[in-house]
């Protein structure tokens, strides 16, 4: 099942609000994405912007100690998530949004051999005994793991991080899910075995049909694996596009910025994926401070006038290619 226009995921002005001691702090602002079966998106942006947030508001797991609010619209299959009791979206969650962490080792338990962990995963989809097994070996066969005998009798510690990134990602394939969430999922692993994981999505998208949603700092991974990719900066999503023509044409200051720190992508096809840019360094912005103005405002080198007075509209520049900056609006 799908939504309106045939999506499969619909996020439609998602803003998500936290407490923090200064006050209600907006750190999702009327983002909005379209995801389709089968597609791979990415969201790219510095640590900090927003990315991660974003997805956890999607699959509703904010901390409620921290959530001061959901607003906006987020369609799964015709469903929005924002209108579901808890109980309702334990049932999205693992069947048909799956996520996949950055760190293993958040996920396994080392207390438990790999296999007693897969066969509780596949209880919840009522799968036992002789069943379960043949689900387990058919999933690790699946994500590209040769002995499933061998790493089903070996705790996590005793995996490397690439074997341990697979369970998890079998994991997370145990309920059939038709949207896969993968959290920068290869950040925490060394060069060789990044261009291996993400391979591996690649090949889960094209022979299960699983739709991705990517989240990176990366412009490297966002080059080699997605389709289309959303530019997020303090939580907004500033440019969207296809992946070649935001790569090829950027149009927002922000991605200039980010792409002049990886002058050739051409690399991410035979060695290291490299960070894409630093950290963040501004705060969100609170309910309480100015919400006028662009949020790229400080240190855009194109900034005008009506920079400092409007938050900009998201405008199309070209065919599937958008942008919130006022000088591209002019020029258009």
């Amino acid at each position: 099942m799908t939504g309106m226009g045939g999506a499969l995921l619909d996020v439609r002005n998602l803003t998500t609000r936290i407490r923090t001691p200064q006050g209600s702090v907006s750190v999702v602002r009327e983002v909005s994405i379209t995801l389709h079966p089968g597609e791979i998106y990415a969201l790219v942006g510095e640590s900090g912007s927003g990315k991660s947030m974003t997805v956890q508001s999607v699959v509703r797991m904010v901390p409620r100690r921290l959530l001061d609010g959901h607003f906006g619209k987020v369609v799964f299959e015709g469903t929005d998530l924002l209108r579901l009791s808890e109980k309702q979206m334990r049932t999205i969650r693992g069947g048909g949004i799956a996520m996949v962490f950055q760190s293993a080792m958040t996920v396994l338990d080392p207390c438990y051999l790999v296999g007693t962990q897969l066969t509780e995963v596949l209880k919840k989809y009522g799968l036992r005994g002789e069943e379960a097994q043949q689900r387990i070996h058919t999933l690790l066969t699946q994500v590209g793991i040769s002995d499933p005998e061998a790493v089903c009798r070996a705790y996590p510690h005793q995996l490397s991080g690439g074997l341990r990134q697979r369970v998890v990602i079998a994991m997370a394939l145990a309920g059939n899910p038709r949207l896969l969430i993968a959290d920068e999922p290869t950040s925490a692993l060394d060069p060789t075995v990044q261009l291996q994981v993400l391979d591996l999505f690649q090949e889960i998208n094209r022979r299960l049909g699983t739709a991705i949603l990517l989240i990176t700092h990366d412009f490297g991974v966002v080059a080699r694996v997605a389709r289309r990719v959303g530019v997020m900066y303090k939580g907004e999503i500033v440019e969207e596009g296809d992946v070649a023509e935001v790569i090829h044409r950027p149009r927002h200051p922000y991605t200039r910025a980010l792409l002049g720190s990886v002058p050739d992508l051409s690399w991410v096809f035979r060695g290291e994926p490299r960070p894409a840019a630093g950290e963040t360094r501004r705060p969100a912005r609170s309910e309480s401070s100015s919400m006028t103005g662009c949020p790229y405002l400080s240190a855009c080198p194109e900034s005008g006038w009506r920079c400092k007075r409007m938050s900009p509209p998201m405008i199309e520049v070209s065919a599937n290619h958008h942008v919130k900056c006022w000088k591209r609006r002019e020029e258009a």
